[in-house]
Formats: C-alpha cells, structure tokens, sequence
C-alpha cells in the first residue's frame, strides 16, 4: 500500500471543510435560444431522458417529443461536466462552483466555492514555498448517489526563480453531502527539484464504481487507486511512455483506460489498455489510434461503447467516431459532417447517439444518429443560413408561436413557427438593403423598411416593394392592413422631420401637422386616434384624432438628460416611456400630457437600442452591449442581466406573458413570464390540476383587458371579477371548456354594462376537475 505522505499529516486538511454559499437559480430568466453555445457535455440517465450542457450554463433536456429544449440559463460560467445519477437528481461541474438540482434541471441550488479553492491554494502555497499557485477550476466530477461525489481540480506552480518551468498539479476532493463541502482526498507529491516542467496530474479524470472503490488517471502512466473511499491510495503502473486520459470501470472486474505518449518527436498516438482484476493491474494491447486527441469515451453497457477522436488535415480539423468493446478492440464507424467541431458524445443504445459542438459554421448544434453513427442529422444549431449567422436588427411576434426577424446586411426576412427555436429565410430583399424594423397587423400582414423603402407582405411569406422615397423613414406604425405613420427625417429639407400617413396599406404617404427641427425619430399609435411620435431634440408629439392634430410637449426642462430622444414605448393610452440615446428613461401615467425622468444613465456611451414594458411595472432595455437591464418598478431602477451573447438590437413582447430579444451573430433570446409575482394563486387544495396559467394584459389597464386562460385537460371552469371588498362584480364563463388557450374580454364593467370605478379588482377562476377543486386568481388594475 503506497500512501501519499501529504496526507500523514491528517491535521493539515482537517481546516478544508466550508459552508459555501448556497442560493437557488431564479426561474425568471431569459433562455438563449440562439446562438447554441459550446455544447461541452451530453448525458442520458435512460433511454428516454437526456441532459445537454452548453457553456456559460445553459442546460438542455431532452424531451418526450425526441426533441431538446433548453430549460434554464444557470451560470455565467463554463459549464464543463454532468453528473446525473437519475432522471431528477443531478450536478454540474462549472470553472469554480457546483450547481446541484432535484428537479430535473427545473430549479438549480449553487455551492459557491471560491472560498475552498482560495484555501486550497494557500495550503499549496505553504507546502510549495518556492512557488506562486494560481488555481484552475475544477475538471471532472462524479457523484455515486444523492451525497458522495468526487471532482478533481487543477492548479498551476509558477515558480519564484524565472529559471525554473512551471508545473501543474492535481487535486482530488470528495463531498458527503451532495456538494455543499468538500475534503482533499488526495495530491500527487510533486518531486520539484528534478524535472519540475513535467506536469504531473493535470486534466486528471476521476471515475468511481462505487462509494469505496475509484481511480485517477496520472502522469507517466500512473494511475491512482483506492478501495476505502479515499483513505489510501495505491499507485498503479500501465506504462511509463503513456499518459492516461481516460479510464472506464465496465463491472467488477473489467476497465478499459486510454493513454497518449508523451514523445513530441512523432505524432500522437492513444493506445488502449486493459484490465480484467478490478483495475489492480493493467494490460497495453494491440489497440491504438494514430490521432492527435481523443475527445470523449463512453460505454452504453458493460461491453460495447464509443469514443470521438480528432485529427488535424491542412489545418481543418476531422472528427471520427469510432466503435470500442470492453477487450479494447477498436474499428472506425464514420466521420461527422464536415463544418462541425465536437466536443463531446453519448449513446444511449448501439444505434442512437448524440455528438455535441462548438466553433464553426455549426456554433452549438447536436448531432444525432439513429444508425449506429453511420449517418447524422442536426437536431439543434444556431441561426446560421448560406454560410453565415442571421445578424438580426429586428423581431415582432404575432402570438407565442409565429414570429418575423429581419437581418440588417443580408436583407433577410426570417420566419419561426415554434416560438424561436427554429427559423428559416422566406425571403431575401435584393442586395444590401439594410432592413431596420419589421411589424405585422396579422398573421399574414407586415411591413420592413430600410432607411429609405418599405416593404410589405399579404401572406407573410412573399415580399413587394410600396414605397421608395428621398426621405429618411425613421419609425413605422400600422393598427390594421391599410392604416399606418411614419417618422421621417426629410434631408432635402434641412433635416426637418415629420409625420405622414397611409390609409392604403403602405402605397401612399400623406404629411400630417407634425414638424419636428432635426428630425422625427420614431412613432406609435395605441388605435386609429391615439398616437405619439418623438423628435431627436427635446420634443414629444401627442395626437387624439388619428394625427390632424398634435399637440407638442416640450420638455427641456427636463435637461441634458432628455435630449436624444430615441425610441417609444406605450403600453395603453396613459402609460408610456421614452428611451434616451444617453440612456435615460422619461415615463408618462396620463396620456403623454406630463413627463418625468423615470431614471438615469441606464446604459452610457449611446449604446441603448430598444425598450419594451411587459405591464405597467416590469420592463426591459437592450443596446449594443450584451447586456440586458431589468427594472420591476416602472424604469425608476434598473438591473444588469449579462449573458454573453453579443450586442442585443430589439425587444418584443406578446400579451405580456412571452417575450424575444435578437441581436448579431443570430442571437435569439425567449422569455415567458407566467410564473412573474404579478399573479396571485390562492389555491384551495393541492395545485396538482389542469390549470397551466391565468394573466390579465394590459394590466393596469384603463379601457379594457384581455383575460387569458390556460388549460392542460378538459375542466369545469368558472370565472368571476370581485371587487377589493369581496362582493362580485361580474361572471363571464361557467361550464365545461376543452384544454387549451382562450382569452375574456373584461371592459371594466359590472354584469349590467355598467362602468366600474377605479380600483384593484381579482379575476379569480374556480376549476373543478375530477374530485379536485381549486381556485386561482390575477389582481387587476383599472386607472
């Protein structure tokens, strides 16, 4: 029994137990649609249930339609291991902390460890006097049950005399309680006075079979061993030519490892090796693959697998999958496509199998194959068309399923039918247009324009040229197919902007009373007479009769602050914000008749480029920063969402409840808001019932809101308005109703027609299901 003499000093480690901070991951988050990151890790826990983990933490599962579909946005870090024990219960492995969760990737609880690695490296520090230690991360990870679980950590020895090389050294730690703390377990004693360059358990890899008995695979083929949980460790020789990569445990007898020589004179070869007593002992066999790494190795079953190797041709690199079996034997099955770079694999059977990539044209797509890996199909990527990613400038959603996007260089109108996921180019308008904005009254009828055209659709799919002129079209408008305003800036004229009007669908302009010095920037209207525009000086426009008339409201007295003006955002008649090129926000609660400066240097440096309110307190601001801000109380305040995607360009929303963000390299970000504090379940017995969710949009409201509904399966419902006091205001539906989603109309008014005053209302729906009765309810609010 050979003992790492570190670990006779028992007191030493005894200091290496922490309470890390521990908080839960929000559910209210935006999801990256596109562009699919880095996929670094693929697990299945079952032939039906499986985890794909995306750098940065975004977290796929794999779903009942054999589709994937990304259920959380978990850390701002890399994402580099799973380790899924069932189909509920699971952890992963990011740069310097431990997500662990119990609800099948649902909610995540994070173990902060920062303060143990801080600690571990001081010990490094004080053992290795003549070095500098500067930490790594954690590497690989793996938990037996819901308690026991092992990771492994670099750290680099950057020695004090610049004569010396550096060198890395391995650290392996266990955890008893699911992760909140860890142990040292075991450090390979590094020897620095000869050879110090080479490193020693770097990019080790842990595997245990059980609680007891596990292996870490070491320099010089050494591989580590113990049988008492970590206790004591043996030292096992394979080869001393070879470092060992990977290790697999088949059974109770039977290991596959794989190892690379370290002989920089010829080109890289993995060879397998062999055990058939436990790992006590290992065999090199005749096994071996000329390539420059070898990626993954996983088994589906005690004796077959397959490994994913890459070799570099002309300076592209070509992925191979490659079939193994548990003597080491090794034949070539295909060659993944080519454009796709591979990170890791996993077979659930020997036919159906996942590949998962990262850079390329294919930036974050999933491989499948259902063949045994003679073919592959692409089941998830990134917004990439004709060789290029969708750099999208703008969005608009006509309900949570249908939605456009257009690109800015390429002019391409984009469709999805699947709320984001997926998106196909409908049409490409000429050469270089650089389309800004997009808009649609219907299903089938929109609107693009550029700086100086417009372009409409009647079917949603083919496009026509309506209007080209020498103006420059700043904002566009439209409330049904032939009625729409535009914010222009006319150069010919000075830079004087204006309003014109069309009643023909977008053909004919006509020029409405509303001169702005400097130019028109953009323009909204709530219904055929409400409208409002906004000038790039300190002007805001305001019409009650469909534009004859605009009453300006000059608000310089605002400041420097409010000059800039950029774009309008009005969720009904009363409530309304402007967004400032300086990143200010001007709010309005009656109408546009008086302004106040909401909040502040939101974003600097003229980088804000959209912004949109999902009720009257919750909104959002992007620009070109990849950064979102938040505000839940009206834009007095706003908070930073960073998710590493890129610059972000235009924001939509649809009823309230879903929401999309796009940006440059095909960035799709998708939001749904159901579970948002702004409604109130008041259930009377256990919530396990037919009801997916109930919201009232908008809300505050002031002339009417539409009521929307829910359902899972075939329920007798009821719904009902109460006033604060409790006394019923007005029923609208009682009876049976089929599983899917409907929409009431409430116009503020009691069952009579009467109009009901200003105040907090509950729109409380009663469900009976069954045996089961319950109650939900969304407070309203009429201005």
């Amino acid at each position: 029994m050979c003992i790492n003499p570190l670990f006779k000093q028992k007191n030493v480690f005894s200091v290496i137990l922490f309470l890390f901070i521990i908080h839960v991951i929000g559910e209210n988050k935006w999801s990256i649609l596109h562009p699919v990151p880095q996929i670094n890790d693929i697990q299945f826990v079952n032939s039906e249930t499986g985890y794909a983990l995306g750098q940065k933490g975004i977290f796929f599962t794999y779903t009942q339609n054999k589709k994937w579909k990304q259920t959380q946005y978990i850390s701002e870090y890399v994402g580099r291991k799973l380790s899924f024990i069932n189909e509920n219960n699971g952890w992963i492995l990011t740069d310097f902390s431990l997500l662990q969760t119990k609800s099948a990737g649902r909610t995540w609880v994070e173990h902060d460890q920062f303060n143990f690695i801080d600690s571990l490296g001081k010990l490094l520090s004080s053992i290795y006097t003549n070095y500098h230690t500067y930490p790594e991360g954690f590497n690989s990870l793996c938990f037996n049950n819901d308690s026991i679980g092992w990771a492994t950590l670099n750290f680099q020895l950057h020695p004090k005399n610049p004569l010396q090389h550096q060198t890395e050294i391995g650290v392996v730690a266990k955890s008893v309680n699911g992760g909140d703390t860890w142990d040292v377990k075991f450090m390979e004693n590094l020897d620095t006075t000869v050879e110090s360059y080479i490193y020693s358990l770097q990019n080790m890899n842990v595997n245990f079979q059980n609680s007891d008995s596990g292996w870490v695979t070491g320099h010089k083929g050494r591989m580590y061993y113990t049988s008492n949980s970590g206790q004591d460790w043996d030292t096992v020789i394979t080869d001393t030519n070879y470092t060992m990569k990977f290790i697999k445990l088949l059974d109770n007898k039977t290991g596959i490892a794989l190892g690379y020589k370290e002989d920089y004179s010829v080109d890289r070869e993995f060879s397998v090796f062999t055990s058939i007593d436990n790992g006590l002992q290992w065999i090199h066999s005749n096994q071996s693959l000329a390539v420059d790494d070898v990626l993954d190795l996983q088994f589906y079953n005690g004796q077959q697998g397959y490994l994913l190797s890459q070799v570099s041709e002309n300076s592209n690199q070509k992925y191979t999958v490659h079939r193994i079996d548990n003597r080491g034997t090794m034949d070539t099955i295909s060659s993944v496509p080519s454009g796709v770079d591979l990170d890791c694999l996993w077979f659930r059977d020997s036919l159906n199998g996942y590949v998962g990539s990262h850079f390329g044209v294919n930036h974050g797509s999933i491989q499948y194959t259902d063949d045994g890996g003679s073919t592959w199909t692409q089941q998830i990527s990134s917004t990439v068309a004709n060789g290029h990613y969708l750099d999208f400038i703008d969005v608009f959603f006509v309900n949570k399923n249908i939605g456009w996007a257009i690109t800015y260089d390429y002019g391409e109108v984009c469709k999805t039918e699947d709320g984001g996921v997926t998106w196909a180019v409908i049409h490409k308008i000429g050469n270089n247009p650089r389309l800004d904005e997009v808009l649609f009254v219907n299903e089938k009828k929109g609107w693009a324009k550029a700086l100086r055209k417009i372009w409409k659709t009647a079917d949603g799919i083919s496009w026509e040229l309506c209007f080209d002129s020498s103006i420059q079209i700043e904002g566009l408008s439209f409330i049904d197919s032939l009625t729409g305003w535009m914010a222009y800036i006319d150069g010919s004229n000075n830079g004087i902007g204006g309003i014109s009007r069309t009643d023909d669908g977008g053909y004919t302009w006509k020029k409405q009373d509303a001169i702005c010095p400097y130019g028109m920037m953009d323009v909204q209207f709530i219904d055929h007479y409400f409208g409002f525009s906004i000038g790039s000086t300190s002007r805001i426009f305001r019409t009650t009769n469909g534009g004859v008339d605009w009453v300006i409201n000059n608000i310089d007295s605002l400041g420097t602050t409010a000059q800039g003006l950029r774009k309008i955002f009005f969720l009904d008649k009363n409530i309304g914000w402007i967004l400032c090129i300086n990143g200010g926000v001007l709010r309005t609660v009656d109408g546009g008749i008086n302004w106040q400066l909401a909040s502040y240097s939101t974003v600097p440096n003229y980088r804000v480029r959209d912004i949109c309110f999902a009720d009257a307190k919750e909104g959002w601001i992007v620009g070109n920063l990849d950064t979102i801000y938040h505000s839940v109380d009206s834009g007095k305040t706003w908070t930073k969402e960073r998710l590493y995607t890129g610059a972000l360009k235009a924001i939509h929303f649809v009823d309230g409840d879903e929401g999309w963000i796009v940006g440059k390299s095909g960035t799709v970000l998708y939001m749904n808001r159901d579970n948002s504090s702004n409604v109130i379940y008041n259930p009377l017995v256990e919530q396990k019932i037919s009801l997916k969710t109930i919201k009232g949009y908008p809300n505050p409201f002031s002339s009417g809101t539409s009521i929307k509904i829910e359902l899972k399966e075939t329920s007798e419902i009821e719904l009902v308005i109460f006033n604060i006091s409790g006394r019923k205001i007005k029923s609208f539906y009682k009876g049976v109703h089929q599983p899917g989603t409907f929409r009431n109309v409430w116009l503020g008014d009691d069952d009579k027609g009467n109009p009901v005053a200003k105040g907090v209302y509950y729109a409380v729906l009663k469900i009976k299901h069954g045996d089961k009765v319950a109650q939900r309810q969304v407070c309203l609010h009429k201005l």
